[in-house]
C-alpha cells in the first residue's frame, strides 16, 4: 500500500509521538486503502471488533 516504513524515535516521548502522527498522516491513504480492501477480512476474522474500531479511526477523520 506505501513504500514507507514506520520510525521509531526514542530520545524524547513527545517528539517521538509529533514525528509518529506526521508519518501516519503522510501514510493515511494507503492505511485507508488497506482497511478498505477486500484482504482487511483476513485479519477481521482474528479480531473484528478491533477491526472495525481501526477501520472507523481511519475513515472518519
Amino acid at each position: 500500500y506505501t513504500d514507507l516504513k514506520l520510525l521509531r524515535i526514542v530520545e524524547t516521548h513527545f517528539a517521538s509521538i509529533i514525528v509518529m502522527m506526521k508519518r501516519i498522516k503522510k501514510v493515511k491513504s494507503a492505511l485507508i486503502n488497506m482497511v478498505t480492501n477486500d484482504d482487511w477480512n483476513f485479519y477481521r476474522a482474528d479480531d473484528d471488533d478491533k477491526a472495525q474500531i481501526i477501520k472507523q479511526l481511519l475513515v472518519d477523520d
